[in-house]
Parts: structure tokens; sequence; C-alpha cells
């Protein structure tokens, strides 16, 4: 699939949105995708058209502000452990499942939520799972104020 960074090869990952960059759900749908979770506001309302193809949606929107206004940061903090439940429940529940995870960009939104989800799932210290989403999205957090305002908050959730 065009434009997908793999944070678990077949199993998680991560893209632009179709704003910035087309998808055609048919792909998505016969590569595996089985959950798009769309943390763009764009999103809303169209669970119907991922629906028609078998694949299940959510749209969790985290704000997108740059650099990041008074609040953000809290949203994002209540946001992400709600996502991040979703997603584990999904892979839990067959092995073969595949969660697409995305945001306009691909890069700070989705980057955040990959970092939380190393953090979480496989206990990695806050730096070392920024540097692995970094290896494979090179573009982490470059948003104006998305870099401070992420380890803010992925500190707070990981105390």
């Amino acid at each position: 699939m065009d434009m997908v960074y793999w944070l678990i090869p077949g199993r998680l990952g991560a893209r632009p949105g179709p704003n910035k960059e087309p998808w055609d759900l048919t792909e998505l749908k016969t590569s595996g995708v089985s959950l798009v979770v769309s943390l763009s506001e764009r999103m809303l309302n169209r669970s119907d058209e991922f629906a028609a193809l078998g694949i299940d949606h959510v749209c969790l929107p985290l704000p997108k502000s740059v650099p990041p206004k008074r609040g953000d940061a809290l949203d994002i903090e209540y946001i992400l452990p709600h996502v991040f439940e979703i997603v584990a429940h999904h892979l839990a529940t067959d092995a073969g499942h595949c969660v697409l995870v995305h945001c306009s960009s691909g890069k700070d939104r989705s980057g955040l939520f990959l970092t939380y989800f190393l953090m979480r799932s496989e206990h990695v210290p806050l730096e070392a799972a920024l540097n692995r989403v970094k290896q494979i999205q090179p573009k982490l957090l470059t948003a104006r104020g998305w870099w401070e305002m992420g380890q803010q908050v992925l500190t707070s959730l990981s105390e």
C-alpha cells in the first residue's frame, strides 16, 4: 500500500489521509486492512464508505493546531488512551487483523499515537519509542510546537 509506514508490519501502520494522498478503499480491503482509525475531523460521518467494503472505521479527531493551542494537550491526553483501547482490542481479536491509522499529513497526530502505542503495549521508554517511530516516519512531530507538546503528553500519559 502506498504511503503506509508500518510500526508492526502487516498489522499496524499509518499514512496521510486521503485529503493529502488519495487512497483506494478497495485496495485497503484487499491488502488486509480491517480497521481504519481516523484522527482527522475530515473523516467524521464517513464510516458508511468503509462499512460498504467490510472495513471497520472509527473517527476520534485529535486537535491539529499549529502551534498547539492551550488545552490541546489535555484533549489529546484524554483521547489517546481510548484510541489505544480500540486498536489493541481489534488487534487482539484476530491475528489477521490489520489497523491503519491516519491524520491529514500522517506525521504528527498519527505518529504521536504510534509512539504512545509502543510505550503502552511494549513498555518502551519515551525516548526509545520516539526514536523507533522516527525511524519509520522521519517527519514525526515536525509541525511547529508538536515535538514539545508530544513529549509533554506522552510523559503525562506514562506517569
